[in-house]
Formats: structure tokens, C-alpha cells, sequence
């Protein structure tokens, strides 16, 4: 989701203000200081990630292919799982 999964609210978040009586000034001032927290935090929280992520890679290694072996096995066994269990209730 390019927008973090809030593209909804924006639409709805307005109608209800108005719906509720909000007068404008004070619902412009809490929309612009909520976009500014939530970008804010979401640049804040890539910015953290992709740190950590460098930092694992040069720390990990082989670990590295290690694990996401380990997780895509896992992914594969649920998938199959699944699978498996949807045949056997359909006979």
C-alpha cells in the first residue's frame, strides 16, 4: 500500500469533522499537525529500518541467506498446508 493503508480515513476523516460540527481553523490546524506526526514517523521509521538492515547484512553474512531460507521454507510448508487441508474437506 503506497499510502500505509490510511487512503480511506482520508476521505471519511473530513465528513465526519463537518458531520460532528467542527469548525475549519481547528480541524486545518489537527489535520496538519497529524500529517506532519504521521510523516514524521513513517520517514523516521523507514530511515531506522534500511539502518538496520545495512547493518545486518554486513553482520549476518551467510546467516543472512540462512534465515530467509529458513523463512521462505516456512512460507512454502504453510502454503502446502493449506493446500492439503482444502483438498481432504472438499471430498
Amino acid at each position: 500500500m503506497a499510502h500505509g493503508g490510511a487512503l480511506p480515513l482520508w476521505g471519511v476523516v473530513p465528513m465526519i469533522a463537518g458531520a460532528g460540527g467542527m469548525h475549519w481553523p481547528v480541524f486545518l490546524r489537527a489535520n496538519l499537525a497529524g500529517g506532519l506526526v504521521w510523516s514524521t514517523a513513517v520517514a523516521l521509521l523507514g530511515y531506522l529500518g534500511g539502518a538496520s538492515y545495512r547493518y545486518l547484512e554486513r553482520e549476518l553474512g551467510i546467516g543472512e541467506w540462512a534465515l530467509l531460507t529458513l523463512i521462505v521454507a516456512g512460507v512454502a510448508l504453510r502454503v502446502w498446508l493449506r493446500a492439503r487441508r482444502g483438498r481432504s474437506g472438499s471430498h
